[in-house]
C-alpha cells in the first residue's frame, strides 16, 4: 500500500516536534515528494492525464455517462474507501511514526 509510506512523514514530523531534530532542505523536499506521490497514487489528488477519458470508443462499446443513481454509488464507494481504507492507514502511520520517534529518544 503506497499510503502506508506516509509513516516516514509522520516519523519526521514527530522527530521534529518531540525531539527537536530538524530536517535539511533536501530532506524536506524528499518528504514533500513522498507525500504528493502517495496522494496521487491513491487518487486523492487527481491527475487529469492519468485518468481515463470518455472517447468515442467507450460510447460505441455501450459505456454511457454516469446517471444520478450511479453517481450516488460512486460517492458511497468513495466514503467507504476513506473510512475503511485511507483513514485507518493514516492513523496507523501516525502512531507508527510517533512510536519510532519516541524510541529514538
Amino acid at each position: 500500500n503506497v499510503l502506508d509510506q506516509t509513516k516516514t512523514l509522520s516519523a519526521a514530523f514527530f522527530c521534529f516536534f518531540l525531539l527537536g531534530n530538524r530536517q535539511s532542505i533536501e530532506q524536506m523536499f524528499a518528504l514533500l515528494l513522498l507525500l504528493v506521490s502517495a496522494l496521487v497514487m491513491e487518487s486523492i489528488i487527481p491527475v487529469p492525464f492519468l485518468s481515463p477519458k470518455d472517447t468515442n470508443e467507450n460510447i460505441e462499446q455501450g459505456m454511457t455517462a454516469p446517471t444520478s443513481a450511479s453517481s450516488v454509488v460512486v460517492l458511497d464507494e468513495r466514503k467507504t474507501r476513506w473510512m475503511a481504507g485511507v483513514v485507518p492507514v493514516l492513523i496507523a502511520s501516525l502512531l507508527s511514526g510517533m512510536a519510532g520517534a519516541l524510541t529514538q529518544k
